[in-house]
């Protein structure tokens, strides 16, 4: 007969030892010293987590830490949560300004609100409404982004789809089999304070080598485009094109020179 696990409260600033645990909950500044296997976990505060986690469920809500890696099939960050190292597991879900200092490898990462991962996000699907910077690469099969986001490596995915609401986004390569980059349509306010603060011209993806096979771009900078199928639209800058099918430029998109593969 397996015994039943016991739970783990600390309310205030309160410090305990690791352990295997049914449930785990840090309510204010406490203190876990040691690695922690449980069934739920969650941190209401700033309390911290000085070694690994594992659990089925996880969830911050303030401020909290965790020193060690993270195995979890959902983990979700409210508020400015940090995760100190690897995280991997299933879903991981950052709602408001988490930050992650190792790699992350999930099923599925879904940013609302801004997100640094200073490794490599890898996932079959990662999906942004906000702000992310990833110090690595970005790998999935459905990258789909709605804001801005900086990705200091390879942004590589089946399906690329990017809107661009505000502000400059950019990452260093950009590879996949659909692409498709637009400028969002968003409300009259957003509109307004855009023109006003931002400017349209400043609503740009940059990079320096974009390739796919079907491609559709606009407010994109590039030194080289390769792919099958290409539009340029609106703000295109482009200065190779390589392309094996049809190149279709619109609205004055421009391009030093074109190569017909």
């Amino acid at each position: 007969m397996t015994a039943e696990k016991s739970s783990l409260i600390i309310n205030g600033s309160g410090t305990a030892g690791g352990g295997t645990f049914d449930k785990v909950r840090i309510n204010g500044s406490g203190k876990i010293i040691g690695d922690v296997v449980c069934d739920s976990f969650a941190i209401n505060g700033s309390g911290t987590v000085q070694g690994a986690l594992k659990t089925d469920t996880g969830h911050i809500n303030g401020s909290g830490k965790v020193t060690g890696a993270v195995e979890a099939d959902t983990f979700t960050i409210s508020g400015s949560g940090h995760l100190a190292a690897d995280v991997h597991g299933g879903t991981l879900r950052i709602n408001g300004s988490g930050k992650v200092d190792g790699m992350v490898s999930m099923r599925e990462v879904h940013i609302e609100g801004s997100a640094k991962i200073e490794g490599n996000c890898e996932a079959e699907e990662v999906r942004l409404d906000g702000a992310a910077q990833i110090g690595g690469n970005c790998e999935s099969a459905r990258f789909h982004a709605r804001g801005s986001f900086t990705v200091d490596g390879l942004l590589n995915a089946d399906d690329i789809q990017i809107d661009l609401v505000h502000a400059r986004s950019r990452a260093k390569e950009i590879g996949g089999g659909r692409i498709d980059v637009r400028v969002a349509l968003v409300g009259a306010i957003t509109m307004f304070i855009r023109s006003i603060f931002i400017g349209r011209d400043a609503v740009l993806l940059e990079t320096d080598t974009l390739e796919g096979d079907d491609i559709y771009l606009e407010q994109t900078h590039a030194r080289v485009v390769r792919g099958r199928d290409i539009t340029l639209g609106k703000g295109c800058d482009v200065e190779l094109v390589e392309y094996s099918g049809t190149l279709t430029k619109l609205d004055g998109a421009t391009v030093g020179e074109e190569r017909k593969l």
